[in-house]
């Protein structure tokens, strides 16, 4: 699913501090998938000796999100949450070196691709949306931002900026920009009245490794804000990775409004309006998501391009049901654009072509569009 860059190593300094951290002088290191951190990179390190493993992550100029890491995992993990326990740490502006704990190679995403078990993958689902109940509980004794109506609106935005105009290189005429804006207006007005939470904000199947004893290891949290309540909900059951059938996802969120909504949400919202809510967050991740897998192309990450056309069937079918949204899809998705898309693609060469699976997105691109409505997501409660 995701590349390994198999000759990069850590820097010299980092590889010299992780040995005398691990007071050994010598260390088998192994470069790990790379992920959408530009500036993160991740490696299995394993002593000879002993064979224990550890993970070591090096990052280039992001001091903030370092600090952020140590201090939620080890706040997290003491509220009864897996998250990797920090044995050793170096931080600074230029550059942070971590020794962690190694939760394997075996994520939910892997999982799922690889087993068809139903019974097993209800037991999972039903562990995650436990996790994202957890994450809610938090009580946050530090200062904590708040995802508030102005960055949803300019998450949305990457869209534009990244898919529209820098990778397809095409600008929406005026009525189109006049239906877009309206819509937007309307996706940020409903996600604004969302009661809020905390939320991991990356909850998605790449980010949730799978333990001994059916415990799931929770990664990628540094981000984690306060935001709409069903945020996390969404990322898990519209992941861009992975996608679960429609009757699956309605299941869900029907679960986690009976299992993990306190009874003064549910009497003021019905289940029907938390689907809607889950719908409405789903749409504004996809987008802004679309635009950030977009920017990376043009930063050296060109397989994340690969998941934009089944994301813009998934978001084909939840911007249906929605009169104010029902436009979005063909803003992005026309029969002109995916052309363009796949031209794009065209221009890479060989061995870029091979990275992002290109025949198979060609084919994914004309199966997906010829599906029909039949299984969008049901509206009424079953």
């Amino acid at each position: 699913m995701f590349p390994t860059t198999k000759n990069r190593t850590p820097s010299p300094e980092c590889e010299q501090w992780a040995k005398t951290c691990l007071t050994t002088d010598y260390i088998d290191i192994k470069p790990l998938p790379e992920h959408a951190h530009h500036n993160k990179f991740y490696f299995t390190v394993t002593v000879p000796g002993n064979q224990k493993q550890y993970l070591l992550v090096e990052t280039h100029n992001d001091m903030a999100s370092s600090l952020k890491f140590s201090t939620t995992a080890k706040i997290l993990r003491q509220k009864n949450i897996h998250t990797p326990n920090v044995y050793h740490q170096k931080i600074s502006q230029q550059k942070s070196w971590m020794i962690m704990t190694h939760f394997g190679n075996v994520s939910m995403l892997d999982w799922l691709q690889q087993n068809q078990n139903k019974k097993q993958k209800d037991i999972l689902m039903r562990h995650c949306l436990d996790e994202i109940g957890k994450f809610q509980k938090q009580k946050l004794d530090y200062p904590t931002h708040t995802y508030h109506a102005k960055t949803i609106r300019s998450d949305i935005e990457r869209s534009d900026t990244y898919y529209l105009q820098q990778f397809l290189g095409i600008d929406l005429n005026a009525t189109q920009k006049a239906n877009y804006a309206f819509a937007k207006t309307f996706l940020v007005d409903q996600i604004e009245k969302i009661p809020l939470a905390p939320m991991h904000f990356d909850f998605h199947s790449a980010n949730i490794m799978l333990l001994p004893q059916r415990t799931l290891g929770i990664l990628d949290f540094q981000d984690m804000q306060i935001g709409p309540i069903n945020y996390d909900l969404a990322s898990l059951l519209t992941d861009h990775y992975y996608h679960h059938p429609i009757s699956e996802i309605g299941m869900y969120v029907r679960m986690f409004y009976d299992q993990h909504l306190d009874n003064a949400f549910k009497a003021t919202y019905t289940e029907e309006d938390f689907l809607k809510m889950t719908h409405w967050v789903a749409i504004q991740r996809h987008l802004k998501n679309i635009g950030i897998f977009s920017k990376l192309f043009f930063n050296r990450k060109k397989h994340y391009i690969k998941h934009i056309p089944g994301m813009m069937h998934r978001l084909r079918q939840l911007c249906q049901p929605y009169d104010q949204l029902t436009e979005i899809p063909d803003l992005f998705w026309s029969a002109t654009q995916q052309e363009v898309f796949k031209s794009q693609l065209g221009l890479l060469n060989q061995d870029e072509q091979t990275e992002i699976n290109y025949i198979d997105i060609l084919n994914h691109i004309d199966t997906r569009t010829t599906h029909t409505f039949e299984d969008t997501i049901p509206m009424e409660s079953s």
